[in-house]
Formats: structure tokens, C-alpha cells, sequence
């Protein structure tokens, strides 16, 4: 009983480890979308961004 319990976690390993050795997971890359249109407008906030001197602002 104790050698079959051995042997089928010793084959379930193996599986496991063959399976993961030769399956590589596909790596998905995300969709990037650049808006030329807000180019402008997103130079501006990242230069008042920059100043900012810490005061309160009202």
C-alpha cells in the first residue's frame, strides 16, 4: 500500500513537471493607445505638474 502511494506520487510529479517543463503560457501584451490629439493638452498638465511650488490652491 505504502509503495503504491509512492509510486503514484512519485508519477504524479513527473507529470506535473513534464507538462510544465515543455507547456510555455503565452505572454500577452497590452494594447497601447497614444492619443496625438491630447499630445498637447498632456505636455501642459505635466509642466504645471512640475511647477508646482506646494501652496494651497484656491
Amino acid at each position: 500500500m505504502i509503495i503504491l502511494f509512492l509510486t503514484l506520487a512519485v508519477c504524479s510529479f513527473l507529470l506535473g513537471f513534464i507538462l510544465g517543463a515543455f507547456k510555455k503560457p503565452q505572454v500577452k501584451t497590452p494594447d497601447i493607445k497614444v492619443f496625438e490629439s491630447d499630445d498637447f493638452t498632456t505636455q501642459k498638465e505635466y509642466e504645471n505638474f512640475l511647477n508646482y511650488d506646494g501652496t494651497m490652491q484656491e
